[in-house]
């Protein structure tokens, strides 16, 4: 059954899908800390009615859980944006389509063999979307920016078994608040060892960290619902995240959707879907 879970995970995957495009255009020049600070400002003032809550619970948790875990929020988000930065989309969302597999291993979520072959044919089926498209050429690989991108993929496997932990201390409107702090907190000492330089930003740039600050909380908490009520299709449902990215673009640029990528699409969506229905889906606490 396709019910609340499974559009909510559509509404995550929808926000990371529009991310890509609008980190790479908005982020700051070589001022990756100050575009964080702004984006997660604005995300944590969003949330500021259920900080007091968080702070309150906060104490139930180890330390060490939640200092990793604002560690962790630092990571994945420095390393993400330095990868958008420098690699070509078609690459990054190719070989970021292996970040759901590293997920249900992280989360030791058990499939049968059917589960296992819808999942190889989603992966299967999102790597020849997005190679049905026009590539471009005109960007060189760097290797530096590829290792981010592969230690942002496995930080955001973990990021996922952490919401799971989480899940049985915080509600899922609170785990997006303290994602959205525990990313300010992690991204203030950085700029500040910067000297809180200013470089590399303009007014079109303040308003894509704004809008990415309003938006990714919507995010946060659609994947969280998702990941607690129906485990394998949150994740699996990432496979969307290039289709929906495609639209977007199609709708504010010039690309075009080719009769293979149609067709592509559609077999990612029913695998994905399959996945869940027979897969026998459980997740180890």
């Amino acid at each position: 059954m396709f019910g609340l879970p499974q559009c909510l995970a559509i509404v995550a995957v929808a926000v990371w899908a529009v991310m890509p495009i609008l980190v790479k255009h908005a982020a700051f020049e070589s001022n990756i800390s100050l575009f964080l600070v702004v984006r997660f400002t604005l995300s944590t003032i969003l949330l500021a009615a259920v900080m007091g809550g968080i702070v309150r619970k906060l104490s139930a948790q180890k330390p060490i859980e939640w200092l990793a875990f604002l560690l962790l929020n630092g990571v994945i988000y420095f390393l993400q944006t330095i990868a958008l930065q420098a690699l070509p989309a078609t690459l990054y969302i190719v070989v970021f389509s292996l970040t759901p597999i590293l997920c249900l291993i992280t989360l030791r979520i058990r499939l049968n063999s059917w589960g296992w072959l819808c999942v190889g044919i989603t992966l299967v089926s999102c790597i020849w979307f997005a190679q049905s498209g026009k590539h471009d050429t005109s960007s060189s690989l760097s290797w530096t920016a590829m290792l981010a991108m592969l230690g942002g993929m496995v930080s955001w496997a973990i990021y996922s078994a952490f919401i799971i932990r989480f899940q049985t201390t915080f509600s899922d409107v609170e785990i997006a608040g303290l994602s959205s702090v525990f990313g300010l907190m992690a991204a203030l000492p950085i700029w500040a060892f910067s000297g809180f330089s200013t470089a590399g930003v303009s007014g079109l740039h303040l308003g894509g960290a704004a809008l990415i600050g309003l938006i990714v909380p919507i995010g946060y908490y659609a994947y969280s619902y998702a990941l607690r009520k129906t485990p394998v299709f949150a994740v699996t449902s990432q496979y969307f995240e290039p289709i929906l990215a495609l639209v977007v673009a199609v709708a504010l640029t010039s690309e075009t959707i080719t009769p293979q990528q149609a067709v592509a699409a559609l077999i990612c969506i029913a695998a994905a879907v399959m996945a869940e229905r027979v897969g026998k889906q459980h997740a180890a606490g």
